[in-house]
């Protein structure tokens, strides 16, 4: 649920959490800070962040945005399936 959040929130907290080191869950974990901003601005623009095994293994996520009185991103809903990856 973090990705959701993280594009939504004041930019010195982005900044601070980039610059820390990035521990991998699961072979696709992102630990690249560039990639990491890259799909946040993604994240940002589309309003849903998609974690394709990132965190654990055969779990794919997708996760969207909730606006409390319209103005602020106060939370995400996370949505899990099983998948099976073919790369």
């Amino acid at each position: 649920m973090g990705n959701v959040l993280l594009p939504y929130g004041p930019a010195a907290e982005r900044k601070r959490v980039l610059s820390l080191p990035m521990k991998p869950f699961a072979p696709k974990t992102i630990t690249d800070a560039r990639r990491l901003m890259q799909q946040q601005a993604t994240v940002h623009e589309q309003g849903t962040a998609l974690d394709s095994e990132e965190i654990t293994r055969g779990i794919i996520r997708l996760s969207g945005r909730m606006y409390r009185h319209l103005e602020h991103v106060t939370g995400g809903k996370p949505f899990k399936t099983a998948g099976t990856s073919y790369l």
